[in-house]
Order: structure tokens, then C-alpha cells, then sequence
């Protein structure tokens, strides 16, 4: 296959051909490999403009798409040949997984900054970053492997263009576009959110390629879920509790406005065909049932997840059998949220919690005991999680700890749900 600048794409600009060269990815040149339902249309009034009948039709997950790549797992080869002279990266891999791959051309080399066998590949005025970036790439990678037993191999770091795409691992090539992985300060929200999207772009590229994972029903909680909950989780390890509740208010202020903003209905996380919240929605709804059965056997359940999934169990089953019939339907289903608040009185903490479910468009109360999971965050160890009906009023203590819904949703206000300890 050949691909020529002139008259690339026809329906807009060859975003991949910059000035000083080429930085593409495999979905940006090749057509993917399969029946992709993420291009279908699923709103009711655009189906009736365009004379579809009812809802789409489901399809097997043998004939669909990959979720992660732009072909499913096989022998695969490739080669890139840029017909001029320059610095190139790699341009010739094989792999027995999905087919995906990365890489780049430049008129004048990059500069690279080494740390170990890993390598940067960035401009001139990101020297002083890349230093940070290298050490959280490796820290991030040591995380992952912590939870999930293993983690893939990074062997260069590309500073990719301003919001070309998300941070991914393509091979052992790690996608870091600038707005997300350079243009950031030293320290604060950009730079853990930074940690979080590498963390989650390594979990997510170990289980969708171990799990051959298709554009399925359900996809999207081992594709966004699932790492985006690591991602958070390595934050929350690494960084602490500040950084984490930092990114998860974010994360809750991304839901609601897209939620606000549909363009069709979210009728579940499972039939979401790649929607915008479900990017924000699926990580903060899996972290809630994370903290509910504890982080070790969340990995657990997910690693089973990836292998059913890869013998042929569709996805929703495969959750049914490792998270139990009823956390996966919340899981996999519309959009749930909570809000548990500590409030500090004379002598003791008020304690209030309310519920909603996502109903034909609209929040409507969930009714129901709420049930808590305490999680203590101090410094020198966290034990299992404690669940329990939520209390009244609890006793201040000096230990800090964080309550959370064990509901499988997103939490509306982080902040309210932390006991910092006696000061």
C-alpha cells in the first residue's frame, strides 16, 4: 500500500504530515479490519433522517473491528518506508497480537534524551522536560506491573503532536502528544494527570491485546476502565491522596458536562459505541467497585476477564462470571452516581449519602441503603476495604481515611468524602 501526500485524506487535511515531517499511527493510514459499530448511527432522530429502522443490530464479536488496533491478533508484519532522506524511527515489526504500530519521520533529527534502554525522541525546547518524562514512564510501568502482575515493554517515548490523538502504546512505542505529555508543569494536575494517562495506556494495551479485544458490547470497561481505574490507582500510590482526589474531581466535573451534552442517549456503559463520557465515566464507575473488593482482587477479576474474552466469552459474560451478576450490570449499564459527605461537627462527623441513576436523559433518585467502603490512606499501609451501611456519624480519628459509595458509579464531590485526621 502506498499513501501520497497530494489528495490524502479526501475529506480533509493529512493531520499526520507535519512540516518537518511525518508522525502517523496505523489506524491514521491503514482502514481497519472488521465491522466497526462505533460509526454507526445510534441516535434516534438521525436514524429516522436517514430511514434505519429500530436500533442497530448487534454483530458477532468474531466479524467486529478490533478495539485497539486496526486489525485483530495474528502473524503480522509491517514495514514504513519514508522515500526521502531524514531521522526515521523503527520502520519494520512482526507481532502475534493486534495489528498497531507507530512511528515517525523527520527533516532534521529529533533531539533523544536516554534514561537506561529507554529513549525520548522530542524537540529542542522539551530537553528540560524530557528527563521527567522518562522517570514517569519507568515509575508508572513499575506501578502497573505491581497491580496487574506484568506490563509491557516501552522502549521510546515520541513527543507527538499537539492533540493528535491520546496517549497510547503503539508496540513498544509510547504516543505522547504535547498537550497531555509535555506541556505540563513540574508537580500539580497537569503532571499527574500526565502519570495517570501513561499508567492507563499501559494497562489498557496489556489487556486488550492479551484479551484480542473486540469492539463489543462492553468494551469499553477493558478498554477505558479498567486502566483508567490503574491509572488513578498508581496516582493514589505514587502520589498520594491529594493528587488523587485531584484528578477524580476533574474526572467527575468531565461527566457531568458531558452527560449535560449528549447527542444521543447513554443508555449504558455496554451499548455506549464510544461515546464521550464514557471516557471520564468508566474509569471513576470501575475505581467505586475497585475500592469495594480491593485493588488485588479487582486485577484479578480483570485478568480473568482477559482471558474468557480471548477463548471466545463475550465480554459481558465474561464480567458476569468474574464480578458477580449484579456488579457487572451496574458496570456495564447506564450511568450511576453518588454523593457521600463527612461533615465535621462538635464532636463527632455527620455522615450523608444519596444515590442517582441516569433515566431516559436525566438524574433520578436511587432508592436504597447506601452502602460504604473506608479506606484508609495512611502512610504506612492501607488494610482491606470495609464495607458496611453507611453511618450516621463517625468517631474523628487520627488516622485519615476516605469513604466511598461501594455502588458501581462516579463520585459527584470527591473532596467531601476525606477525613484528613486529627490536626
Amino acid at each position: 500500500m502506498t499513501i501520497r501526500p497530494a489528495g490524502w485524506p479526501s475529506d480533509g487535511p493529512a493531520f499526520w504530515l507535519q512540516p518537518g515531517g511525518a508522525l502517523l499511527r496505523a489506524a491514521d493510514v491503514l482502514p481497519s479490519l472488521g465491522h466497526d459499530p462505533d460509526r454507526l448511527l445510534r441516535a434516534p432522530a438521525h436514524r429516522v433522517a436517514s430511514g434505519l429502522p429500530g436500533p442497530p443490530r448487534e454483530m458477532p464479536a468474531a466479524a467486529l473491528a478490533s478495539a485497539a488496533a486496526v486489525a485483530p491478533a495474528g502473524d503480522w508484519s509491517w514495514s514504513v518506508e519514508f522515500p526521502a532522506e531524514g531521522f526515521r524511527t523503527e520502520t519494520t515489526g512482526t507481532t502475534a497480537g493486534p495489528l498497531d504500530f507507530a512511528t515517525g519521520w523527520w527533516r532534521v533529527s529529533p533531539v533523544e534524551t536516554r534514561e537506561g534502554s529507554l529513549v525520548a525522541l522530542h524537540g529542542p525546547q522539551r530537553t528540560r522536560d524530557a528527563p521527567a518524562v522518562l522517570e514517569d514512564v519507568a515509575e508508572m510501568r513499575s506501578c502497573v506491573a505491581g497491580i496487574l502482575g506484568a506490563a509491557p515493554e516501552v522502549g521510546t517515548v515520541l513527543q507527538a503532536p499537539r492533540e493528535q490523538g491520546e496517549t497510547a502504546l503503539h508496540g513498544e512505542l509510547l504516543w505522547l502528544p504535547e498537550n497531555d505529555g509535555w506541556d505540563v508543569a513540574a508537580g500539580g494536575h497537569g503532571h499527574w494527570r500526565r502519570r495517570a494517562a501513561i499508567a492507563a495506556a499501559l494497562a489498557s494495551r496489556m489487556l486488550t491485546d492479551r484479551a484480542d479485544l473486540r469492539k463489543e458490547p462492553g468494551a469499553d470497561w477493558l478498554l477505558v476502565g479498567t486502566p483508567g481505574w490503574i491509572g488513578l490507582e498508581c496516582v493514589r500510590e505514587r502520589d498520594g491522596v491529594e493528587a488523587w482526589l485531584a484528578l477524580r474531581e476533574r474526572g467527575s466535573d468531565s461527566v457531568v458536562e458531558s452527560l449535560g451534552g449528549l447527542d444521543a442517549p447513554a443508555e449504558s456503559l455496554a451499548a455506549a459505541g464510544g461515546a464521550a463520557w464514557v471516557r471520564d465515566y468508566a474509569p471513576l464507575a470501575t475505581l467505586s467497585w475497585a475500592a469495594s473488593v480491593g485493588t488485588a482482587a479487582a486485577a484479578r477479576a480483570a485478568g480473568l476477564v482477559t482471558r474468557e474474552v480471548r477463548e471466545g466469552t463475550p465480554l459481558t459474560g465474561a464480567l458476569r462470571q468474574a464480578a458477580g451478576t449484579e456488579a457487572a450490570e451496574a458496570l456495564l449499564g447506564a450511568p450511576l452516581a453518588a454523593d457521600i459527605a463527612l461533615v465535621r461537627g462538635e464532636r463527632r462527623l455527620a455522615v450523608e449519602g444519596e444515590r442517582w441513576s441516569w433515566v431516559e436523559g436525566g438524574w433520578r433518585p436511587a432508592s436504597g441503603p447506601v452502602h460504604a467502603t473506608q479506606r484508609f490512606d495512611r502512610e504506612d499501609g492501607a488494610p482491606g476495604p470495609r464495607i458496611g451501611p453507611l453511618p450516621l456519624e463517625i468517631e474523628p480519628v487520627d488516622e485519615g481515611f476516605t469513604l466511598l459509595d461501594a455502588w458501581p458509579g462516579f463520585e459527584r464531590t470527591p473532596a467531601d468524602n476525606v477525613w484528613r485526621g486529627e490536626r
